[in-house]
């Protein structure tokens, strides 16, 4: 399906750390795109539960005090609501091999499954994948 038609959902998550073994999964964030446009009011955001925050210097970062850390959703709630969010539609981010791994493994912890839907990198985005990166092409050709 050419990208103009398609339909994807975006999604960034925010974590104690870039170790996607160690560090743990703070907060899922994603919205539905399609034809190339973020579609109104069609949005997931999660916070998870920590019973200890994240170290101080590492919430400059994120920006998630240890406050709403202690507050958010339990993993197992948020995990199947975002599942449902995101259907079957693939998945697209920046880095989205951090990512995949951070949700998978958090998936995996929680509910004993992994993430099926394919991703596309927007930190690599392969020749054309992205229209306004190829000013060039015309519309038909994307």
């Amino acid at each position: 399906m050419p990208l103009r038609q398609a339909r994807c959902v975006v999604v960034d998550v925010e974590t104690t750390g870039l170790d996607t073994r160690q560090d743990r999964l703070l907060s899922i964030g994603a919205c539905g795109v399609e034809a190339l446009r973020q579609r109104p009011g069609e949005g997931f955001e999660a916070i998870w539960r920590h019973h200890q925050a994240s170290e101080l210097n590492n919430i400059p970062i994120h920006g998630i005090s240890p406050q709403p850390q202690a507050a958010g959703e339990a993993p197992e709630t948020a995990l199947m609501v975002f599942l449902g969010f995101i259907g079957k539609y693939p998945l697209v981010a920046f880095h989205a091999s951090f990512n995949q791994a951070m949700l998978d493994r958090t998936l995996r912890e929680a509910l004993g499954r992994r993430l099926r839907d394919p991703w596309l990198d927007l930190a690599h985005p392969g020749p054309g994948a992205i229209p306004v990166a190829c000013p060039s092409m015309s519309a038909d050709q994307t």
